[in-house]
């Protein structure tokens, strides 16, 4: 769910750019390469690998890295909400 909620906080962005991507991988190359949008790239794929771990390797995934999926999409969201 937060990695999903980043999602959403990137597609709220591009939306106002006119920009509608039809895929992840459309998405990820956004943000990676959009200079509003590059500087949360890691938080971004990170939090996109932490979501794959916590449906995949669900005995592997403790508090500790949850705490670390907040912190990403917490940063994530500062970032865009003042770009807005």
């Amino acid at each position: 769910m937060l990695f999903y909620s980043a999602l959403h906080w990137i597609d709220a962005y591009l939306a106002g750019k006119n920009f509608h991507p039809a895929t992840h991988q459309i998405r990820d190359d956004e943000v990676e390469n959009n200079g509003s949008l590059s500087t949360v790239f890691n938080d971004y794929r990170r939090l996109k690998d932490l979501s794959r771990a916590a449906r995949y390797e669900i005995p592997s995934f403790g508090e500790d890295k949850l705490i670390v999926a907040k912190n990403r999409l917490f940063k994530i969201e500062q970032h865009i909400s003042g770009l807005f």
